[in-house]
């Protein structure tokens, strides 16, 4: 048995998103594959003319509840947030990378990355 490891982007837009909308960018592969990933990167991006505000939130399935990595996170107009940088965030199978604009009609983007590891 050999120890697999895959890089890869997630990228994700969202335009005029409803509020309350929690969505999801990205679910961590689930069985067959049995994988982990390795959050290694997330920039939102405000794709708006005015402010917007953002909560990003790691639902963890082992849990059945999601855990916030930044709350009412606010992006002015042409800039972005980093929200994972330096830090590492681990998903297991079936645990889901959450975004959800504060207010409703909001429009945002993503570019992250992760590095998926698997038993082959």
């Amino acid at each position: 048995m050999s120890l697999v490891q895959n890089f890869k982007n997630i990228t994700w837009k969202a335009e005029n998103v409803p509020t309350p909308s929690t969505e999801n960018v990205y679910t961590c592969p689930t069985a067959p594959d049995a994988k982990t990933s390795i959050l290694i990167g997330c920039d939102i991006a405000n794709l708006t003319n005015s402010g917007v505000s953002v909560t990003v939130a790691i639902y963890d399935a082992s849990k059945a509840e999601a855990f916030n990595i930044v709350q009412n996170a606010p992006i002015a107009v042409g800039s972005s947030l980093q929200v994972i940088n330096k830090q590492k965030h681990i998903l297991e199978e079936g645990d889901i990378l959450q975004v959800t604009p504060d207010q409703g009609n909001q429009s945002v983007g993503l570019v992250g990355a992760c590095m998926e590891i698997s038993l082959s």
